[in-house]
């Protein structure tokens, strides 16, 4: 799992699966400030979160396991963006 940050449009990707060279086949919408990409098979790719200056949610992201949902809390709290999980 990796994290990239835009800070001056406040904005994050989350790479899940992949890189910056895989392309998704699907976009989908959780909600105005998160989006999820999934590949042709519907695994998660990555996910962007928008607004990242008031914190991130991850607590309803669907496809998220333990493993993953404790990786992208470290993330974030490395970066200092709070999460609410």
């Amino acid at each position: 799992m990796k994290l990239e940050i835009d800070r001056q449009v406040h904005a994050a990707y989350v790479y899940v699966r992949g890189d910056e060279s895989t392309h998704a086949a699907h976009t989908k919408p959780v909600d105005p400030q998160r989006i999820i990409d999934y590949d042709e098979q519907g695994r998660v790719l990555g996910i962007e979160f928008l607004g990242t200056d008031h914190g991130v949610d991850i607590s309803d992201l669907p496809g998220l396991t333990p493993d993953a949902h404790d990786q992208l809390v470290k993330l974030f709290e490395v970066e200092h963006i709070p999460v609410y999980a």
